[in-house]
């Protein structure tokens, strides 16, 4: 079980050179990697912040992402926009 950044990173590099070696099934360092890439997607590192309330930088960056996330969502479509014709293609 991986618990420190520097555990993951040593997992990292050991299993980049089993890969390198491209082990067959069933051989021992193949074993061995299956095992390191499930430590490593099992890996999670613990991250301590303050909580946003807490830091006005983290709170105002917080603001500031949600603006520009509304900037970026698309815009609804007018209810009447179907029944003015505009998805209806030439008339014959």
């Amino acid at each position: 079980m991986i618990r420190t950044h520097e555990q993951f990173e040593a997992a990292l590099a050991e299993g980049r050179r089993l890969l390198d070696t491209s082990p067959p099934d069933g051989a021992p360092d193949h074993r061995r990697l299956l095992a390191l890439m499930q430590d490593i997607a099992a890996y999670r590192p613990v991250v301590r912040s303050t909580p946003p309330d807490e830091d006005p930088a983290a709170e105002h960056l917080a603001k500031r992402l949600r603006a520009f996330e509304t900037q970026l969502a698309p815009q609804p479509a007018s209810h009447w926009h179907s029944l003015i014709g505009a998805d209806v293609g030439p008339h014959r």
